[in-house]
């Protein structure tokens, strides 16, 4: 239990956010700091691998530089966003750069140790990653922090609702046990980790996703709490990611994996929409086709190479006669696939020639063995359907950390931190990009949280 009813910082969620915001908030004199994690303890992750990576990325031009590595604020936001899809905020993913070294060096004050050599994490396409020697000792080094900055932590309580109240917040929390509790704070600072998968409080980039099926209608681990943040004004910003599903029988889509890489989707009426080379490409053609449907058409010696498990299931799809065997000039008579005619083939035949003539005159990769696909060999088609894997999203915030509302202004006394926000990373993280974030807005929101409450005493003094 906690010792105070009152609090000027609550910090809701104890993962790497949640921690290095609460140990922040402490630093500052006379704060009362309070921490709420729903897990049975602060930081809870396992004794081997409390983060997904083991490291943050840093431009850390001393080590770097040993290296010889030229590295910049600039060149690491670069790189981020186009590892985002360009879909992330320019001003966090600036602010998340021009930052990292400081992060990195704040950690090492805190005790945390790092390995010598700076490394390009997996996948990450650039070395500026800087791996902790020991996962254990860095857990341990910030739960020291915490019990030296006298934060009261409280575990296994689950924030359900929240209200505004006079100049500060009512939190409501359930307790493993049953019970209920509340607590007054001047300021919140939302950690509650985990993108929430919920299309009803995430807003899109692209509003034509609204008509997608979704196959994933579970909810991510931090609904509950960022919910209660959106019913008191919280903005929120999210994407959805897309998948290509086969469908049977016109109605169900099926989780099968087509060679997406050797195919290309064609319209009824037999024109090329799109390449097997460019997902781009293919997401925008299934976007504007009616109903998100098209036909992807490849030929069946692709079913060779697959996995002998997921070349079995898509032929039991074909033997259900959704998807059916054809030559150039066949026509089928049979089921939804009775529109392939002789203007079909026509069709397709002169749209896949001048694919096949551009990506010739322009050096562009082509989809394998496209020249030799029409009349040489057996082709598949197979109807196949645009639907939302999952929905990431957050709340939105600003550079300082602070909650802004759904038309773009802060709202007071709240802030926000790691995976609870929108907006980072967009369509993809860079590898070491979420780590840092959790320590750069995590201290950005306890600073701003502390600066906050430094204007509510001036305004009383005055």
């Amino acid at each position: 239990m906690s010792e105070h009813a009152y609090y000027d910082i609550a910090v809701v969620g104890a993962g790497l956010a949640g921690v290095c915001a609460a140990i922040s908030a402490a630093a500052f004199p006379k704060t009362r700091v309070l921490l709420l994690e729903s897990a049975s303890k602060p930081l809870p992750y396992t004794k081997t691998l409390p983060f997904y990576d083991g490291a943050i990325n840093a431009v850390d031009p001393a080590a770097q530089g040993r290296q010889g590595i030229f590295d910049s604020p600039e060149l690491f936001m670069q790189q981020t966003l186009e590892r985002s899809g360009y879909r992330a905020s320019p001003e966090l993913v600036r602010e998340l750069c021009y930052r990292s070294y400081d992060a990195k060096i704040w950690l090492r004050n805190l005790g945390a140790e790092f390995m010598l050599k700076t490394v390009q994490l997996p996948g990450s396409g650039f070395p500026r990653g800087a791996y902790f020697r020991d996962l254990s000792q860095f857990r341990e080094c910030l739960l020291k922090a915490l019990l030296a900055g006298g934060v009261d932590c409280v575990c296994s309580a689950s924030v359900k609702q929240m209200e505004q109240k006079d100049e500060g917040w009512k939190l409501t929390y359930a307790e493993s046990s049953g019970a209920i509790r509340e607590v007054r704070t001047l300021s919140v600072i939302a950690c509650s980790g985990g993108f929430v998968s919920d299309d009803r409080i995430c807003s899109f980039h692209d509003p034509r996703n609204k008509g997608l099926r979704s196959i994933d209608p579970t909810h991510g681990r931090s609904a509950d709490f960022l919910k209660a943040l959106v019913r008191n004004g919280a903005g929120c910003v999210g994407m959805d990611f897309l998948d290509y599903l086969t469908v049977l029988n016109d109605s169900v889509p099926t989780q099968l994996r087509l060679p997406t890489q050797a195919s290309v989707l064609v319209s009824r009426d037999g024109r090329l929409l799109a390449t097997g080379l460019d997902s781009v490409e293919r997401t925008e053609a299934l976007l504007s086709s009616p109903d998100h449907t098209a036909y992807a058409l490849f030929p069946s010696s692709m079913t060779e190479n697959l996995p002998k498990a997921q070349a079995q299931a898509i032929w039991r799809v074909f033997s259900i006669g959704e998807a059916v065997c054809v030559h150039r000039g066949e026509s089928v008579q049979e089921g939804s696939f009775s529109f392939v005619s002789e203007q079909f083939w026509r069709t397709l035949t002169a749209d896949l020639s001048a694919y096949a003539d551009r990506a010739t005159r322009m050096n562009e990769r082509q989809t394998p063995a496209l020249s030799q696909w029409i009349g040489s060999e057996k082709l598949m088609l197979v109807k196949v359907t645009l639907v939302k894997q999952r929905t990431l999203g957050g709340v939105r915030i600003d550079p300082h950390a602070q909650i802004l509302n759904a038309l773009g202004s802060p709202i007071k006394g709240l802030f926000a931190a790691g995976e609870a926000v929108g907006g980072v990373h967009g369509k993809s993280c860079l590898p070491g990009n979420s780590e840092l974030a959790a320590v750069v807005f995590g201290r950005t929101a306890a600073e701003s949280a502390s600066h906050y409450l430094l204007s509510l005493k001036k305004l009383k003094d005055f």
